[in-house]
Parts: C-alpha cells; structure tokens; sequence
C-alpha cells in the first residue's frame, strides 16, 4: 500500500489523460496484495536519469491551478514552508509546490527543480533552521510506478538529492522526512523490491542520501514507514503500518541509535478493528512520542475514526482520542512532553484535538466560507505552545479540480486563518 491520509481529499490528480485514483496522492489501497504497483499517472515513459528541466513560466499556486499543501515546517513565528503540488491543466503538468511565510503573508517561492511532463508531490518538509530545510515525495517519470524525490535548500535555491529510486527497487516513496542541525536528516518511507519494504536513508551534510538497513515487521506482506521524528543524529523514532499474515492492518515502530534500527515491541492496536494506521509522529523528548493516525472497521463498519498511541515509560500505549465518526487525524506536533496538537478531518470540516499528557480535547477550529467550503488539515509544526500552523487544503465538495491551499495559525487558545497565496 502507499499512505492513504489524504482519503478525505477527493480530488483525483489527472495528467496526461491518466488518474491517481482513491485519493489525491494514495495509489493501492490497504490490504493491497504484496508487489502490488500503485494507480498510473504521467504520460508514456520518460527518459532514464533526470529528463528535460521544465521551464515554469508561473509562479505556483496561481489562480485556476488546483493546489494543495500536504505538509509544512517552521523555524519560528516569522518563517515557515509548506509543501505539496499544483496542478496546471492547461500545461498537462503537476509540479511540486513550495511557499514561504515570511511574518506578515505566504509567498510562492522559487520553483524548486520540475523535470519531464509528469507529476511531482512533495509529501513532507523539514527545516531546522529558516534557512535549511529538506522536503521528501514522490515523482512519476512512468505512468505505473513512483520514484522517491528529495531536494535540500539551503536558503537561496532547491537542489536535488535523490530523483531515481535506489538500484534494486521497482518502486519507491519518502513519505517523511526530519532534521536536526544544518547537517543531519532522517527521510522515511516505502520501497518495493517484489514485496514492499520499510525505507530510510540519513544525509549528512553530502549531495547524497545514504541508505540504511530496515527492518520489517515479522511476516509482514508489505510495510511502509509513515513518519520520523529525530531529536538528534543517533536518536529517531518511526512509525509505519504494515498487513499481518492474517491479512489485518496494524502498527509498528522502530527507533535509531546512529547505528541501526531496531523494531519495538508490538504496538497495541484496537481490538476488533480490521485496520490500525499511523500517520505522523512527535517527540518532545527521548521519552515522550505521541503518534496519530485512525481506524477503520471490519465489514459494514468500516468508518473511520481518530487513532493515537504515546510512547512513555519505554512502551507504547493506547490513548482515547476524542473519535467523532468518519474522521482521521493525519498531523501531530509536540512541543513539549505533556502538549500536542493533532490536525486532521471529520470529512466536511478540519479536525484539531490537543494532548495535556493524559487526555486528548477537540479544540474548535477556523472554517473557511464561501464555494470551497471542505477542509482538511494534513500537517502541523509547532515551535512553542502558543504558536503552531497547519496546513491542508480546501475545496467544493463533489467537484473536481477545486483544491486550493489551506493554513491555520493557532495562538495559544484559537485558531486563526492564513491568507496563502491562491485565496
């Protein structure tokens, strides 16, 4: 399977005649058979190795193009980026897109490098400092199968890191990605290589990502890391999903030392559900995680609800989140050990919900008005708890092509709306 948190984004990602379906990025879904090749996009076949750079005559996420942000990063109050991908119709392309929040508004920002006529998501973003930052996906140079992108900015221009998926893999997504320092990031995902397998790979500082041995859950028929969160460069814990022999979706999580991965033991999942997904994860300290995601149910109850877990006391352990039905909880961020927020959906509205360290609260969220009247939340970077933004889409429920970009900024006691750069 490849990450399905966007299933509440129902807007399919066409280029050149061909649609991602399910989801806005998710290819096959959970309980996918094991080898099995994600939804097709692109045109036909591209050349090997990087194809003709694009020339982007607009600046992204102008008016009419359909944008949607899937993740975010901030250093402080007065910069942030947020990441995802637009779509041009009228050029057939799908590139990634990137805007900056410099303290008083969002603002497209340099095209980062687009090559062949094909789609180009950026999943994820990590900035250490405001001007070092990491952003991982996914791009299509054939219309079956995914290859892994990763591009470093440094404050001036995005260069790429990774653009080919590793020798070996049929497949490959980075689903996430963190930094620490302006030297050291941990990118996570999925590769297939006949079965679909955990990722990693580390940068330190190089013009390259360094693959890293990682384990898979025992007996799993495919597993994919979902999210990392890295306090230092020998101290990361991840979180992925994976389908059991039995044919059920569940958790895991392993954590680096500097040296190597190492699975936990198993993560509790809930009783009688058939799927148990992470999407994201925080820790606030070596001792203190919390990871989110949701549930579906079995048969005619399969409806989603809102999943969480913390890791305390070396163990990982079930928490009530608050589980209005038919929502998901894709984002988390914890900037301290007793305080998170989550972000996510309930299928019309954005869904935010706070941690105290014992117990979770839905805390009221802005909505927006007008025609694009559907959010959702997909990411959340705090650096304080007084001040974290959110970032997602909106759009017209039951129409096509109608995503704009989403940001929230919460203040301590409420959120508040951002403008970005396609109102």
């Amino acid at each position: 399977m490849l990450r399905s948190v966007r299933v509440l984004v129902t807007t399919p990602l066409v280029v050149g005649g061909l649609v991602l379906a399910g989801s806005t990025v998710a290819t096959a879904g959970a309980g996918s058979p094991p080898g099995s090749q994600p939804q097709q996009i692109g045109r036909t076949a591209g050349a090997a190795g990087l194809p003709q750079r694009l020339a982007l005559g607009a600046a992204p996420a102008v008016s009419n193009d359909d944008a949607t942000f899937f993740g975010n990063a901030c250093a402080s109050p007065s910069s942030c980026v947020a990441v995802g991908f637009y779509q041009i119709p009228s050029e057939d392309i799908a590139p990634a897109l990137v805007e900056n929040y410099t303290g008083t508004s969002w603002q497209a920002d340099e095209p980062i490098p687009q090559y062949g006529g094909y789609a180009t998501i950026a999943d994820q973003v990590s900035c250490d400092t405001a001007t070092t930052c990491m952003l991982v996906g996914e791009h299509y140079t054939s219309p079956a199968k995914p290859s892994m992108l990763a591009e470093f900015s440094s404050g001036t221009s995005w260069s790429i890191l990774r653009w080919n998926n590793p020798r070996g893999v049929r497949w490959g997504v980075l689903d996430a990605v963190s930094c620490v320092g302006s030297t050291y990031c941990m990118a996570v995902g999925t590769a297939d290589r006949a079965v679909q397998q955990n990722y990693s790979a580390q940068w330190r500082g190089s013009t390259a990502l360094n693959q890293i041995s990682t384990p898979n859950p025992a007996h799993a028929r495919w597993a994919e890391i979902a999210g990392v969160s890295c306090l230092s460069a020998t101290d990361c814990m991840a979180v992925g999903d994976y389908e059991s022999a039995a044919k059920r979706v569940l958790t895991f999580a392993e954590v680096w030392n500097g040296k190597k991965w190492r699975l936990l033991p198993a993560t509790p999942n809930v009783r009688h559900e058939k799927e148990s997904l992470f999407n994201d994860i925080s820790c606030a300290t070596a001792t203190r995680c919390v990871a989110v995601g949701f549930t579906v149910g079995a048969g005619s109850r399969a409806v989603e609800h809102p999943f969480a877990e913390q890791w305390t006391g070396g163990k990982w352990r079930l928490t009530a989140a608050v589980s209005p039905s038919g929502a998901a909880l894709y984002g988390v961020s914890c900037p301290a050990a007793s305080y998170c927020i989550a972000v996510g959906a309930d299928g019309r509205a954005a869904l935010s919900e706070r941690w105290n360290g014992s117990s979770w609260r839905v805390f009221r969220i802005a909505r927006t008005s007008g025609t694009h009247n559907r959010d959702s939340l997909d990411h959340i970077s705090c650096i304080s708890t007084k001040h974290c933004v959110a970032v997602g889409v909106r759009n017209i429920p039951a129409r096509n092509y109608t995503n704009q970009t989403l940001a929230e900024v919460w203040n301590g006691s409420s959120w508040k709306l951002q403008k970005t750069a396609n109102p």
